[in-house]
Formats: structure tokens, C-alpha cells, sequence
């Protein structure tokens, strides 16, 4: 009885801090895929990029930038296309992409931003430099 009574508290509080868990899970393992993508710029002398897929918000994909611009273009290879968690997903499109040198092929930072099914945001801005701030 005991037991039963624990989990019957437990639970709610739970699924309540779900939704936040999971907006936090997204912002991280977005941050951990950039942070990849950048050494590997740096180590194979490429220019390697992150995009929200075109379409669905809950989505991105590593790319190789072959033209340097900063952005998915066709006929450029896609890497890797990943899922957001549950309930997740950018508030809008973005592209970023790292020289070899590790800066950013855009002369400008870039912030990106996440939601959650609950309304709740999180967000990171990434530096002209490379480096990331939550």
C-alpha cells in the first residue's frame, strides 16, 4: 500500500517536468551535434554545417557546406538527419556552418532557438568564433 502511494505521487510530478526534460535534452544534443561538426571542420580541413530540415522544424541535418555559404544546398552531401525529442522542435529554420579554420562561415553569430509542447523555450547562440553559449 505504502508502494502504491509513493508512486501515485511520483508519477504526476513526472510527466509534469517531461516536457521541460525533453526541451532540454533537444537544446543539448543539438549543441553536442555542433560541437562534433566544428572539430570535425577543423580536423579533416572541410566546412561542415547543421540545418533545421526544410518543412518539419523537428528535424536537422549535418551537412557538408562544399560552397562555403553557410546553408543546405542541393546537390551538397547530407551526413546525418536526426530527431528532435518528443514535443520538441525549432521555433524557426536555421543553417550554420564552420570553416576549417572553426569560426563560422557567416560573419555573424547565430542564435538558435527550441520550443517545447508546453510553450516553454530554451535557446544558445553561437559566436562568430565558433564558441557556444547557452
Amino acid at each position: 500500500i505504502i508502494i502504491g502511494i509513493m508512486v501515485g505521487l511520483a508519477v504526476p510530478n513526472i510527466t509534469r517536468n517531461l516536457p521541460q526534460r525533453r526541451l532540454l535534452e533537444g537544446r543539448d544534443q543539438v549543441l553536442n551535434d555542433l560541437m562534433i561538426l566544428r572539430q570535425r571542420s577543423i580536423n579533416e580541413d572541410r566546412c561542415y554545417g547543421l540545418a533545421s530540415v526544410a518543412g518539419d522544424l523537428a528535424r536537422y541535418q549535418s551537412f557538408e557546406d562544399v560552397n562555403r555559404n553557410g546553408a543546405f544546398d542541393g546537390g551538397e552531401p547530407a551526413l546525418i538527419v536526426s530527431r528532435l525529442p518528443a514535443g520538441v522542435a525549432f521555433t524557426a529554420n536555421f543553417a550554420v556552418s564552420f570553416l576549417p579554420s572553426g569560426v563560422l562561415s557567416q560573419a555573424i553569430g547565430s542564435q538558435v532557438n527550441f520550443v517545447n509542447s508546453k510553450g516553454q523555450n530554451e535557446s544558445f547562440q553561437i559566436m562568430f568564433s565558433g564558441m557556444v553559449f547557452r
